[in-house]
């Protein structure tokens, strides 16, 4: 753990939360493959990551981009960062 990390949490299908400290570096899309490598999925495309916003709606992370660069992300720095990981 680096003092560069930001404390997460992804909230799973069945309830289940995964704590973790994402690195400043780290794709959606690589978190994606760690997140659903728990479920050892075979079609990916009907699954994703996102965050609740203000309006308590669910945004997608773009998979191409950093995590930590994500609007949601740079708004809200000194809280614990909350990924959903969802059914598309």
């Amino acid at each position: 753990m680096t003092s560069e990390g930001r404390r997460s949490e992804v909230i799973l299908l069945d309830g289940r939360r995964v704590e973790l400290i994402i690195q400043p570096k780290l794709f959606a899309g690589d978190l994606f493959d760690i997140v659903s490598s728990h479920f050892n999925l075979k079609e990916k495309e009907y699954f994703g990551l996102a965050f609740l916003d203000e309006t308590c709606q669910y945004s997608w992370l773009n998979l191409d981009k950093r995590v930590l660069e994500h609007e949601y992300a740079k708004k809200h720095t000194h809280e614990k960062l909350i990924l959903h990981f969802l059914v598309k």
